[in-house]
C-alpha cells in the first residue's frame, strides 16, 4: 500500500456523503470550485448502493475533476457495517491520494485546502494536522490511561489530560478536516490503528463507549504507536454575529497556524440539525480559543447556535474582512441556488452541468 503512495505524488480532498449529506456535499465541492478556485481532484466515498442514490452518483461524477468510490470495493466485510462517523478512517485510507486533505461534507473554507499542503509547517514537519474541538470541560482520562500507560510527553499537555484541572476537555479533537501523507511509515500505521478502533467489534464494544465518535481516535492511535503529531495552534472556536453578550455565535471555527480564518463546520445553515433551509449564518465576526480555560460557551438551542465569550476578546474577536464577508454571501447565494431552485438539486445540475437523469 504505501509503495503505491510512494510511487506517486498525488495530493487531493476526500469527502463522505451519503443521501442527507448529498446537497451539502454539492455545495461544500461548489464553494471549493468557483469561490476558492481550488483545483485539488477530489474524491466522494459513499457506502454501497443504500447509501447513495444513482442519480446522486451521476452528478458527482459530472462534476469538474470529481469522483465517486463505492467503499465496499475496498473493505467489503467491515465497512457494510459502518455506522456514523466510522467510514472516514477508510476513507482516507482507500483514497488514491498519497496526501489527503479529509473534509466533512458541511465544512466550508475561506482560504484554498492547498495551502495546507504547501504552506502548513505541521504537514511539512509530521505529515499529518489535528484541529482542537471546543474546550467542553472537564475530564478524566482514565482509559487512555489504561491503554496507554506510557503515554507521550506531547499528549500529558492536551486538555483531554487535565483531570480536575481549570483546562480541561473531553473533547481534543474536531475531525471535520484531517491531514494525512500516507507516504510516510508512521502515519500509515497510525492510520491503520485508527481504521481499527472505528471497525464495528471495537467501536461497539469499546471506542465509541469511551469517546465521542471517531474524532479522538486519530490522535490516540498516532499516541499508542508512538508517532510524532501535532494540533494546531489555537482552540475551537465559532463564527457568525455578536450577541447582546458580546460573545460570538455560529458554526465551529478554526484559524490556520497564523490566526487567520482558514474554515468551519456546520455549512451555511443556522443549525443544520434544525433546518436545512430555514435559516442561515450571519459572516459578521469570528472567535477562537487560544488558552482551553477561561472561556464561556453558550450551549446551542432551537433558536440559536453555540456562542462563544473568549478569555482575551480583544485578540481573540475578529471582525471578517469585507472580501470574507462577500465570499460567506456567495456561499450562501450558492447554496440557495442548489436546493431551494425550482427543481431542487436535478434541475441545478440539469442546468450547470447539463446531467440528464
Amino acid at each position: 500500500m504505501q509503495l503505491r503512495y510512494l510511487s506517486t505524488s498525488t495530493d487531493g480532498i476526500v469527502l463522505c456523503s451519503g443521501k442527507w449529506h448529498f446537497e451539502m456535499a454539492v455545495h461544500a465541492i461548489t464553494t471549493l470550485r468557483k469561490v476558492l478556485n481550488c483545483t485539488l481532484p477530489i474524491e466522494i466515498h459513499y457506502g454501497g448502493k443504500d447509501d447513495l442514490e444513482p442519480n446522486m452518483i451521476q452528478a458527482f461524477n459530472s462534476m469538474e475533476n470529481v469522483r465517486t468510490v463505492n467503499i465496499l470495493d475496498y473493505f467489503p466485510v467491515e465497512t457494510k457495517l459502518w455506522g456514523g462517523w466510522s467510514m472516514k478512517p477508510f476513507a482516507m485510507l482507500a483514497s488514491s491520494f498519497r496526501r489527503v486533505i479529509f473534509v466533512d461534507a458541511d465544512a466550508l473554507f475561506f482560504q484554498d485546502p492547498r495551502v495546507l499542503l504547501h504552506e502548513s509547517a505541521i504537514v511539512k514537519r509530521f505529515g499529518q494536522m489535528f484541529y482542537y474541538d471546543r474546550t467542553l470541560g472537564g475530564n478524566d482520562p482514565w482509559w487512555f490511561k489504561s491503554i496507554n500507560p506510557q503515554f507521550s510527553k506531547y499528549s500529558s499537555t492536551l486538555r483531554y489530560m487535565q483531570k480536575d484541572k481549570p483546562r480541561s476537555s473531553q473533547h481534543e479533537m474536531e475531525s471535520g478536516v484531517v491531514v494525512v501523507d500516507k507516504g510516510r511509515t508512521g502515519v500509515l500505521h497510525a492510520m491503520l490503528l485508527v481504521c481499527k478502533m472505528n471497525s464495528k467489534v471495537e467501536r461497539d464494544g469499546i471506542t465509541y463507549h469511551r469517546v465521542y465518535g471517531d474524532k479522538e481516535t486519530y490522535w490516540i492511535s498516532w499516541d499508542l504507536i508512538r508517532v510524532p503529531y501535532r494540533f494546531t495552534p489555537s482552540y475551537g472556536g465559532t463564527i457568525g454575529y455578536r450577541n447582546s453578550k458580546g460573545n460570538i455565535c455560529g458554526g465551529l471555527f478554526h484559524t490556520d497556524e497564523r490566526l487567520r480564518p482558514l474554515w468551519w463546520n456546520g455549512g451555511v445553515m443556522a443549525n443544520k440539525h434544525i433546518s436545512k433551509d430555514a435559516e442561515f449564518m450571519k459572516f459578521e465576526f469570528a472567535a477562537f480559543d487560544s488558552y482551553g480555560e477561561g472561556i464561556v460557551w453558550e450551549w446551542e438551542t432551537k433558536t440559536t447556535p453555540f456562542c462563544l465569550g473568549p478569555r482575551d476578546p480583544d485578540h481573540e474577536v475578529l471582525e471578517l474582512t469585507a472580501a470574507q464577508k462577500e465570499m460567506g454571501s456567495r456561499f450562501v447565494d450558492l447554496y440557495k441556488e442548489i436546493r431551494l431552485g425550482s427543481g431542487g438539486w436535478e434541475e441545478y445540475f440539469r442546468k450547470t452541468y447539463k446531467v440528464e437523469f
